[in-house]
């Protein structure tokens, strides 16, 4: 959301990724990954203030799914998804547990095929572990060559293959550690 200030609630419902982090994160998918963003379809778990998910779409991707539990937070996010004009079939919203959105039937017949999982979930509750573990299970939800980005707390490792996915690179912002993780 390239020069647009997006409000985030009060207290510790949500901790955003960092400027630094955040472009930092675009920076390496646009100059590793990812060559045109025109057809990307991407998710945004825990998605909270929904910058990760809107930086996407700023950049080009066809469209975004932010999934956010926190019905005070999923506030937040609609007047984000208003303010940055992201709606309609560019931007979904679904106020769901992410593990439990995973793990429904068919869910790429209701969101499409992900070709993109973005994902800062909370520090410190073992959360990066056991995504890679459902997105492993979640059938056709991910495209034949998904790239799944994390964000965790720095120092935390992470395996270089698990369920299916390769870590193809992680770097460190400031408290934060970024993985990019590919199907296999």
């Amino acid at each position: 959301m390239r020069g647009r200030k997006i409000s985030c609630p009060r207290g510790q419902a949500v901790r955003p990724s960092t400027d630094r982090a955040r472009q930092a994160l675009f920076n390496i998918l646009t100059s590793n990954f990812i060559e045109e963003w025109q057809g990307v379809r991407a998710v945004d778990l825990f998605a909270g203030t929904g910058a990760l998910g809107l930086e996407a779409i700023s950049r080009g991707a066809k469209a975004c799914t932010f999934v956010e539990q926190d019905r005070k937070v999923v506030k937040v996010l609609e007047k984000n998804l208003l303010l940055a004009q992201a709606t309609g079939s560019v931007a979904s919203l679904v106020r769901a547990d992410v593990y439990d959105f995973l793990q429904q039937k068919h869910i790429a017949s209701r969101v499409g095929q992900v070709d993109l999982v973005l994902a800062d979930p909370p520090y410190g509750k073992g959360h990066l572990i056991k995504l890679l573990g459902v997105l492993s299970r979640s059938g056709d939800f991910l495209s034949s060559r998904a790239l799944m980005v994390f964000e965790g707390e720095k120092g935390i490792k992470m395996p270089e293959k698990y369920s299916g996915f390769k870590l193809l690179k992680s770097r460190n912002y400031g408290h934060s550690s970024l993985f990019f993780f590919r199907k296999e």
